[in-house]
């Protein structure tokens, strides 16, 4: 299967036909350069055996300029630490309303131990009042408010929310007030836990006298996990995960790089020697402080099973499996439907490792594969939709947009929506277009390049239907095209759907491929 060109934060399409038209207004934005750096090093999956001596190579990040999450507030001479606190701090003196802001939208990354790469700590008064370690006339809080109001450049990054204008206000007001000290938040933990007279007890999942929890899954006693009211039915789990490189099965944790940002691409040999399905991918995070995002391909030819590279985000002819990205879910597919997995090929993680904060320490993240050799009713597959003729002319914002109008002869199912363009990108807006005139919305939200995720977009498309794709951009330079590198474009929109090859029209502009509904 000749695939195409996918990048990454990043996680993952169509027959007919597209058309693609492109539009110009107003508004700056920055760029950087994906550079594919190959250093034959080697890597495969399970156990642990460490090597101090491991060096890792010498990777050029995709733009001198880009940053981990808020790295504008990072200091890459800050000490190596690989120590974590036992607890987190307390607010120390900051008060109840601005503590709120802070844990609703920047704690999960900005926590007392910084996590997903972030540079510092947003969580006592005595962090926010810190000289910001790139601009030490200002303080943390000033340079984050800065940021919160960036429209290019936000934080949070998309695709989270924005705060809201009264959670700005909120932190505003206390800047102009002097920053002064107050009353922390009541302590809720006597709330919201019940005990019943059958001795069970009800908070965020239930524990039922059977010893069977319930959340946002169910965990039986035979280990079956499902969500939705899917029942998975593994038959084996293989776990691709971070190594040195030493060959297959080489299991010695990875040297993280004291950068802020790299990419390193590991190779593995599927364990199942028929076509096979995957019923449940779920992240493994080893050390949560530096993993930014991983993202499983399949390539065959694409590296040598055991080994690893520098990568930089950018992999042509690549099929997208699965990914995760902070804020991302395990991905379970629907009763009766399993995600392509063909053992004639070799599969890959990129993980994006962000380390700001010069941190001293190794990994083994990846993804956990739940698969099963007896094939269910319906194969998913990762599709493309979007555009190839992208001509940005002019710095401001910018669209360009590609209609694909599959061939169906039935219903196809869309499951999963994964925006992908580079740093130029801001938002992606898709749209439904039904045979009998109607609209849907498939997917509209913000972008960044730094931390790509996946979002649930469950449609049914009929024939006659039409689905629009169009990217936004902001750009500060004269002119950009389509292409691999971060300084140039992409507007594609990588959609899970079944059948597999329900939307594809015979390749992209630039060339042919299965699954892509590009013209």
């Amino acid at each position: 299967m000749n695939q195409r060109l996918i990048a990454l934060f990043a996680a993952c399409l169509i027959a007919a036909g597209c058309s693609s038209d492109s539009s110009n207004s107003a508004d700056p934005s920055s760029s950087g350069t994906e550079a594919d750096t190959a250093a034959g090093d080697v890597s495969q999956t399970d156990s642990a055996i460490e090597d101090d001596t491991t060096s890792s190579p010498d990777v050029t990040p995709d733009d001198d300029t880009t940053t981990a999450p808020d790295a504008a507030l990072s200091d890459a001479s800050e000490p190596a630490d690989t120590d974590t606190p036992d607890v987190p701090a307390d607010t120390g003196g900051l008060p109840c309303d601005v503590s709120t802001v802070l844990e609703q939208n920047c704690t999960n990354c900005h926590a007392a131990e910084p996590l997903f790469g972030a540079p510092i700590p947003l969580v006592t008064r005595e962090d926010l009042l810190a000289p910001a370690l790139t601009q030490p006339g200002k303080s943390a809080l000033q340079l984050s408010l800065e940021r919160i109001a960036d429209d290019r450049n936000p934080m949070p990054p998309a695709p989270h929310d924005r705060l809201t204008a009264d959670e700005v206000a909120t932190l505003t007001a206390w800047l102009d007030a002097g920053t002064p000290s107050g009353a922390a938040c009541a302590d809720p933990s006597d709330a919201g836990s019940t005990t019943t007279d059958a001795g069970t007890t009800t908070d965020a999942g239930t524990t039922t006298d059977a010893g069977t929890t319930t959340d946002a899954g169910t965990t039986t006693d035979a280990g079956t996990t499902t969500d939705a009211g899917t029942t998975e039915a593994c038959e084996w789990e293989v776990e691709f995960l971070a190594n040195n490189g030493g060959g297959e099965g080489d299991a010695t944790p990875f040297t993280v790089p004291r950068d802020a940002n790299h990419y390193e691409c590991f190779y593995f040999a599927p364990t199942w020697d028929t076509d096979a399905h995957g019923l449940r991918f779920s992240s493994v995070i080893d050390d949560e402080r530096v993993v930014h995002h991983w993202l499983l391909y399949a390539e065959a030819g694409s590296g040598m099973a055991g080994t690893r590279r520098g990568c930089s985000g950018s992999h042509e002819n690549a099929t997208l499996i699965a990914g995760w990205a902070p804020g991302g879910d395990d991905w379970i597919m629907p009763a009766g439907v399993g995600m392509q997995l063909p053992a004639d090929t070799t599969y890959f993680v990129e993980i994006h490792y962000a380390n700001p904060r010069n941190l001293n320490t190794t990994d083994r993240s990846g993804v956990r594969v739940c698969g099963t050799n007896t094939l269910r009713e319906q194969t998913a597959g990762t599709h493309w939709l979007g555009t190839e003729s992208i001509l940005l002319l002019g710095s401001g914002a910018h669209e360009t947009t590609g209609t694909c109008t599959p061939s169906l002869t039935g219903p196809a199912h869309i499951l999963r929506s994964w925006p992908h363009m580079h740093r130029h990108g801001v938002g992606m807006f898709s749209e439904i277009r039904r045979a009998g005139g109607a609209r849907e919305v498939l997917l509209d939200v913000p972008f960044s390049f730094d931390n790509q995720i996946s979002h649930e977009t469950e449609f049914t498309i009929f024939p006659g239907d039409r689905i629009t794709t169009t990217c936004k951009y902001n750009t500060d330079t004269p002119f950009v095209t389509f292409g691999a590198d971060t300084e140039q474009e992409m507007c594609y929109n990588f959609v899970i759907a079944w059948p597999v090859g329900a939307f594809n029209t015979g390749g992209g502009i630039r060339g042919g491929s299965d699954n892509f509904c590009l013209r």
